[in-house]
């Protein structure tokens, strides 16, 4: 589990593990037979794959969490650009919850992006516990739902951010439009993944309303209006009921946000008494 256990090869290629599900003779077998055959950088995996997934289990499950903190805000806030800006000036403070996923945790969420299993998500989330340069005083999530897209956050953090200290983070509407397009719309190629994912969405939430054929004809803000004015923004009012905040914060400037936060988490005054 250790991502510093195995260094790449002089050429700078990543070394090769091979492994069976129990740790078999078969995967070591192979290691040895590539040995022989000059390819030094082969090691098997001890235990199998089995015993890899039991050794991230247990990672997640013994996790103590430090103080957390999380912003929360309407979508299209800005809440992912706001937390890879204070990773830029405090590395090691955030995780990233929906990078860990491929998945934006949205009706729309899995566009242009690889969503990943389960077990890939406990083990990127692992690994990113494991890290030396993780902060052990505090840390920084995305407000999210129990599920990103299809996987289940695990039990230790979904506890610790739901007891952190919440941020609330807001944008003019507008602005929410233009993050969304630029998170949805930056790459030409994602375009039919899109149109067949609002086709879906328009028989699902909004029957009532063209989703597909503004698309087509390059209505893209009014879209993206409707589905923030009548679904998500209700939706994310009702899901955030009784949730307090420490501070509310203008999010239209994701650098200026994550420096006022950095500068929070510098002083310590998110805990401090009111």
């Amino acid at each position: 589990l250790d991502p510093t256990a195995y260094k790449p090869t002089q050429d700078g290629a990543a070394p090769i593990i091979l492994h069976c599900w129990r740790g078999g003779l078969r995967s070591m077998s192979v290691v040895a037979l590539l040995g022989r055959l000059g390819v030094a950088s082969v090691a098997g995996l001890e235990g199998g794959y089995r015993a890899y997934r039991q050794a991230v289990m247990e990672q997640l499950e013994e996790w103590r969490a430090p103080q957390a903190v999380v912003l929360r805000g309407l979508t299209g806030v800005g809440k992912t650009l706001v937390l890879r800006e204070l990773e830029k000036l405090r590395p090691g403070s955030t995780i990233d919850l929906e990078g860990a996923a491929g998945h934006r945790s949205s009706l729309l969420g899995m566009v242009g992006l690889e969503p990943v299993s389960q077990k890939a998500f406990d083990t990127r989330l692992a690994l990113r516990l494991r890290e030396p340069s993780l902060a052990s005083d505090a840390l920084v999530f995305e407000g999210e739902s129990r599920k990103v897209g299809n996987v289940i956050i695990p039990p230790r953090i979904w506890g610790a951010m739901g007891s952190a200290t919440n941020i609330l983070l807001t944008a003019e509407h507008e602005r929410r439009i233009d993050v969304l397009l630029e998170d949805y719309l930056a790459r030409e190629q994602d375009r039919p993944q899109l149109r067949e994912q609002l086709a879906q969405v328009e028989r699902r939430i909004q029957p009532e309303a063209p989703l597909v054929q503004w698309f087509d004809g390059g209505e893209e803000r009014k879209l993206v209006g409707v589905l923030l004015d009548t679904y998500y923004d209700p939706l994310y009012r009702h899901s955030e009921k009784g949730k307090a905040y420490r501070h509310t914060l203008a999010a239209d400037d994701p650098r200026a946000a994550a420096k006022q936060i950095d500068q929070w988490l510098t002083e310590g005054s998110l805990w401090a008494q009111p």
